[in-house]
């Protein structure tokens, strides 16, 4: 018997419009003995006619401690500068694991590009070039390797086959098998638990893999692997500690006992921890075998505790879990659904959002509730997975936009879900886009490029009204190159301040930069900043305007809750916000064709001209004090300009302006007026 964790087949194949003929330039198909000499294997390995996607062979990989790495001697070109993708087709025999490609230049620089999925079954592996180049010269490659990263404790066996250059090919879709329709269960009455049978993978359900010291992966899984329906979800062991899933907040709605109940079983002989912190911490340990088992417990609450149920693996192999109920004796009074069905027009016109025709630039906050953001310059909420329509309802109420999150579902590996997921909102006139996938690149989750580009095919065919985003690592710079055509809209974390200081915010200036390098001017870039009680008011504002003078196309802010504890914090964060939305018609509006320069490298600027007037934005990404510096304007001229936000105007003598940049100093500055049509003309907030 195979292990079957939901995947990858053959069967769904991508569509779209015709591309230019694209130019393979091959390396390897592992043919012959020749072949495999001219690489270094640790681990066990041999030609094999399993699995070959060109040729007849193809080179099998055995790892039995779960680690090991592919290194080329010969067989690779020391110039890659002339190709856009290295591509390798995998094909994986158990359940998950990642590999990262290093490589280094001759002069002894290195970059990784990390955490690649290999999932079950097929699937092809896609590094871009472009992305390398970032940190080394790609004409003068001297060492690049495949390696099983992070490594695992298991045995693994892969298949890798049809290694080659392409140049003109994208990123491929990808390709999923959907298991035979079944049968729907029928939920219980008054379960308070949302896709508690995961049939949309871990939608309303959190994950996390690393307590305890173990490494653990989630998928979904089917076949006799789902105890009913389709899927069922899977914990997978890469190194024993613990790790599992956690439900949506939840509130107990009435006094009274409530049954914990799930189906559960294993790989291999194991061991589950599972309960809740509900009203209190709750938690047992149980073993499980290869059998399926109904586990249950009975707990008393009171109305009005709130809190998590987990489910979690301490033990090897693979854990599935399907089912889960928590319910009370009496159902729960059904909650308003919503009603509103007139979608808002959202599209993408270069690098500007646009909102029933208006342009939109989006000044959001993670984690802050419809009702906390009414009366401010807020106008989104991004990220939150329970969209229902009576939540959207709220934030119609309160005036700002949500972006329904998708994270779950594609953590489970089931984009090609994507439209049902989103069928019940998708008309509503609070939705932004959607949120496919929160850090796609991580670790312990995994999401391959091919699976958000699968998605977003598949949510515009379902819903063309509203745009894709997701939010990329950003320190793994190669990675924003592998999603940039898999979604509308690009964005980034990026998290330098912290309690020890001075914190590095040119890390800003720099990730929002490459962003801006990977799509040029196709698209939008977005950045997330930092709201945090470690900062204070002067790095949250150079932490915002670092982003701006990097082409930022909007601003979001991880998070509500850390922000809001310090008061100063929150309020320079308001205003900011403030400020972000009285300069919505200058940064909705085209970088000027030639951009100004300042004397000192720590401060950034760009300069924005249009219908709105010229705006030149400069930020000092020091803590330290630059004095006085020049800005040298593209085009001679002199008078003065408003410096907006202080109160005062500086004279501008032969296309330079001369200031003063304190640490963290941010200015703005103005030429010309907003002519009132104009400030229209641009969409705020939700109206």
């Amino acid at each position: 018997m195979r292990l079957m964790i939901t995947v990858v087949g053959l069967a769904f194949l991508a569509g779209g419009c015709a591309q230019a003929p694209a130019e393979v330039f091959p390396v390897t198909s592992f043919e012959t003995q020749g072949d495999l000499q001219a690489w270094e294997i640790q681990g066990q390995s041999a030609l094999s006619d399993e699995w070959a996607s060109d040729g007849k062979q193809s080179l099998k990989l055995t790892f039995d401690q779960g680690k090991g790495l592919l290194l080329n001697r010969s067989a690779l070109p020391g110039d890659w500068s002339q190709y856009e993708l290295l591509k390798v087709d995998v094909y994986n025999t158990g359940p998950q694991f990642s590999v990262t490609l290093r490589t280094d230049d001759a002069d002894g620089a290195t970059i990784s590009s990390w955490y690649h999925p290999v999932r079950s079954g097929a699937s092809t592996l896609d590094f871009h070039v472009r992305g390398l180049a970032e940190k080394i010269d790609v004409s003068r490659i001297q060492m690049a390797h495949l390696r099983i990263d992070p490594p695992v404790e298991r045995p693994l066996e892969w298949f890798v086959d049809n290694l080659r250059f392409t140049v003109g090919e994208p990123t491929e879709e990808a390709k999923v098998e959907v298991p035979p329709e079944v049968a729907p269960i029928s939920e219980r009455p008054g379960n308070l638990l949302a896709n508690a049978d995961f049939e949309l993978g871990f939608q309303h359900w959190g994950s996390w893999g690393m307590w305890d010291g173990g490494q653990y992966e989630f998928g979904t899984a089917s076949g006799e692997n789902a105890h009913s329906g389709r899927y069922s979800a899977a914990v997978i062991c890469n190194k024993l500690g613990r790790g599992g899933i956690f439900c949506a907040p939840i509130t107990i709605p009435a006094d009274g006992s409530y049954t914990y109940s799930f189906w559960v079983k294993a790989s291999e002989p194991s061991a589950i921890r599972f309960g809740g912190s509900v009203g209190g911490d709750h938690f047992w340990d149980e073993q499980v075998g290869a059998e399926w088992q109904r586990v249950e417990r009975v707990l008393d609450f009171a109305a009005g505790d709130e809190g998590r149920m987990y489910l979690m693996s301490i033990g090897p192999g693979v854990v599935y879990f399907d089912e889960v109920t928590l319910a009370g004796k009496t159902p729960p009074t059904q909650q308003a659904t919503g009603t509103a069905t007139d979608p808002a027009q959202v599209e993408v016109r270069g690098t500007t959002l646009y909102v029933n025709g208006k342009p939109f630039f989006p000044i959001g906050i993670y984690r802050a509730s419809p009702e906390d953001l009414k009366g401010t310059s807020f106008n989104c909420i991004p990220g939150w997975d329970q969209a229902d329509a009576a939540t959207l309802d709220a934030c119609l109420e309160a005036g700002v936009y949500m972006m329904p999150d998708l994270t779950g579902l594609m953590r489970g590996h089931l984009a090609y879900q994507a439209p049902l997921a989103i069928a019940a909102v998708r008309n509503h006139p609070a939705v932004l886009c959607w949120y496919v996938c929160d850090e796609p690149d991580h670790e312990k989750w995994n999401v391959g490029a091919d699976e958000v580009k699968l998605a977003t095919r598949l949510l515009h065919e379902a819903d063309p009204n509203h745009p894709t985003v997701s939010v990329v690592m950003q320190w793994a710079e190669s990675n924003l190159y592998r999603f940039a055509d898999s979604l509308d809209i690009l964005a980034t974390d990026i998290y330098p301040i912290r309690a020890e200081k001075p914190s590095d915010l040119s890390r800003i200036a720099y990730g929002t930069a490459v962003m801006r390098r990977t799509v040029g001017n196709s698209k939008p870039i977005w950045t997330v900043v930092q709201s945090t009680e470690q900062g204070t008011e002067a790095e949250h504002y150079a932490a915002t305007y670092l982003a701006l003078t990097e082409g930022a196309d909007g601003i979001l802010y991880w998070e509500f809750e850390s922000g809001h504890k310090r008061p100063e914090v929150w309020q320079a964060i308001l205003k900011i916000a403030g400020e972000l939305a009285e300069l919505t018609p200058a940064l909705c509006q085209e970088d000027a064709a030639e951009q100004p320069t300042a004397s000192d490298a720590r401060v950034h600027c760009i300069l924005k001209s249009g219908p709105a007037g010229d705006y030149l934005i400069a930020v000092n990404e020091s803590h330290e004090d630059a004095g006085s510096v020049a800005l040298t304007l593209p085009q001679a001229g002199g008078g003065q300009v408003e410096v907006l936000f202080e109160g005062r105007r500086v004279p501008v003598t032969d296309a330079v302006i001369r200031d003063t940049f304190g640490g963290y100093a941010r200015h703005v500055y103005r030429r010309g007026r907003f002519p009132p049509e104009r400030i229209q003309s641009c969409q705020l907030c939700l109206s």
